[in-house]
């Protein structure tokens, strides 16, 4: 080694040239000019050349490899790609011909700080992974680490001046792809890092408005928190965070994993009024000109009762419904039909075409049974969204619209007057020819007179799927009055039927507390829908009760989102 000369191109032409000429004969003719004047070739020639010779002999790809490393020495810097794949050249040279490597890395060290000089933040990374596993002799190997920290720094508080400039996603991901590319490198910039962190997190809960402090400036922020869960996942790798931006992390985990509340601004609550019995309104007509169709259009049994659904009609054209209650025993209490029929009539005397009110014909007693009497509706709701869903197609967002804020209208009137359905859900949602709204089902209402909560018992026959999760998590247990609001339970089952009307979606476990999160990850993604619309979805079907908004703030909310033209409707 001794022998050898220190610098790169004296030993090219000392050692290597002398060593190639042994092998002049396997030179092809049109390349003999590496032999005469070497040096002055370019880098395109010298790979011309290095291809036609190819690797004959040990000798000849050395003095080829030599002359691609000088030359490359002398052009540097390269353009960005080029001289990190000359770098796997040289890599290649010094672990091949270990002999050569001072010699090589004396010639090659000022390229190398010549490339770092001109490279950009994309490629930085790619030249400090190569250099920090680069067996440089001293005092090389600390300048390269000095040269490499220096210029990691420079390149930092260039990101964050662009980053202060402009905090769009692209600007954070080419920030974080920065920091992912050069974590596991012992560069000694902890503070520089934690505070470009600790930065772009800032930005990140300014944007998305998780202070609220844009929201009551009446400011326009980012609606999804989709691309937000992606950055703070891609940040929660990097190592060496502090605690400050581990507590930042937190925050936003917290608003954008738990679901929001929804705003109304000057929100006023209404005063509710105790339930009252009133007087059927209705007209004359001739019962005994009725005609029953044969078939049942439904029948089923709950633990007192047989239940069977049958059509009527009369000569003038009136159809009805008529609901038979027949006791499965002697002596069964009748006060559950008695309450529905006070809550029909309560409705009946309100019910517009425009409404979701059935009109209520009057009820019949008779030997062990009692028939109601009431307007035909239309179809289920669930044969509908069946329907959409086998025809591939998705409900017109101006429809979707007109029912939710329909039926938040029609359970706010009942909840101000303090009725509450406590079984909602597609199959007690009539639609009509005209897509008006119905709502049936009243069987296990409530009409409560002094409070709004009651004991959890007989829920057998409700449909657990839509269930509110404090109600599912209780079915078998007697909790004590005051222990559930069934305004709020009602909200949940409204909301997953909202849910399901827009996914078209098997909404079976969605509302158990184990899958909420992933309930409101799904509603996150619904995107193609307005911002309004996936706020009240967030806020209805909210995983406890307390929190969760009573029907007319949801009402409410609405209304005050028809300023933001995302709807036309009211």
């Amino acid at each position: 080694m001794s022998d050898l000369p220190l610098d790169l191109e004296l030993l090219i032409i000392k050692t290597l040239k002398v060593q190639a000429l042994v092998e002049e004969s396997k030179i092809p003719n049109d390349c003999k000019l590496i032999l005469t004047n070497p040096t002055s070739l370019g880098l395109e020639e010298l790979l011309i050349y290095s291809q036609k010779i190819g690797g004959q002999s040990e000798s000849l790809l050395a003095y080829m490899l030599g002359l691609i490393i000088l030359r490359v020495s002398k052009d540097a810097p390269l353009n960005q790609k080029q001289g990190l794949q000359y770098f796997e050249t040289f890599k290649y040279f010094i672990d091949k011909w270990p002999e050569y490597q001072e010699n090589t890395i004396k010639t090659y060290f000022p390229a190398l700080i010549k490339e770092l000089l001109a490279t950009d933040n994309l490629n930085f990374p790619f030249w400090a992974q190569k250099i920090s596993v680069l067996q440089l002799p001293e005092p090389l190997a600390e300048n390269a680490k000095k040269f490499l920290r220096h210029q990691c720094l420079f390149l930092t508080y260039m990101l964050l001046e662009k980053l202060q400039n402009t905090s769009d996603t692209q600007t954070i991901l080419e920030f974080l792809d920065f920091f992912i590319g050069i974590n596991n490198i012992n560069l000694d910039i902890t503070t520089a890092f934690n505070m470009s962190i600790s930065c772009i997190l800032e930005n990140l809960i300014t944007d998305y408005d998780l202070r609220d402090y844009k929201k009551y400036l009446g400011e326009k922020v980012k609606d999804s928190f989709n691309e937000l869960k992606n950055l703070v996942e891609k940040i929660k790798t990097l190592n060496g965070l502090n605690d400050e931006n581990i507590k930042k992390i937190r925050v936003i985990e917290k608003e954008i994993y738990t679901p929001r509340t929804i705003y109304v601004y000057n929100y006023e609550r209404k005063k509710k009024c105790y339930f009252q019995d009133e007087e059927l309104k209705i007209g004359i007509i001739d019962w005994n000109q009725m005609q029953t169709d044969p078939n049942a259009v439904y029948n089923y049994n709950t633990e007192s009762f047989n239940v069977n659904v049958t059509r009527i009609w009369f000569p003038n054209g009136l159809v009805m419904i008529r609901k038979s209650y027949t006791e499965i025993m002697a002596n069964i209490d009748f006060r559950s039909v008695e309450n529905e029929i006070r809550i029909l009539t309560f409705l009946s005397n309100r019910a517009q075409d425009y409404n979701c009110y059935l009109k209520f014909f009057g009820a019949a007693k008779d030997y062990g049974k009692f028939h109601l009497y009431m307007e035909e509706g239309g179809k289920a709701l669930m044969q509908v969204l069946t329907e959409y869903k086998n025809n591939n197609v998705g409900i017109e967002l101006s429809l979707l619209e007109t029912w939710i804020i329909t039926l938040l209208q029609c359970f706010a009137e009942l909840a101000l007057n303090r009725i509450y359905h406590c079984d909602i859900n597609p199959n007690n949602i009539l639609i009509n020819q005209n897509n008006t709204i119905k709502v049936v089902g009243f069987g296990f209402a409530q009409c409560l007179t002094n409070s709004e909560s009651f004991i959890v018992k007989n829920t057998s026959q409700i449909t657990k799927d839509y269930m509110a999760p404090e109600l599912l998590a209780n079915l078998d247990v007697y909790l004590p009055n005051n222990h559930i609001k069934l305004g709020k339970s009602d909200v949940f089952s409204l909301g997953l039927t909202f849910f399901q009307i827009i996914t078209l979606s098997d909404i079976t476990g969605y509302n158990t507390l184990e899958k909420n999160a992933e309930l409101h990850l799904i509603i996150d993604n619904l995107v193609e829908y307005p911002q309004w619309i996936r706020n009240l979805l967030h806020a209805m079907l909210y995983p406890t009760g307390e929190k969760r908004p009573g029907f007319n703030k949801c009402l409410a909310y609405v209304h005050e989102q028809k300023k933001n033209l995302e709807t036309s409707i009211l």
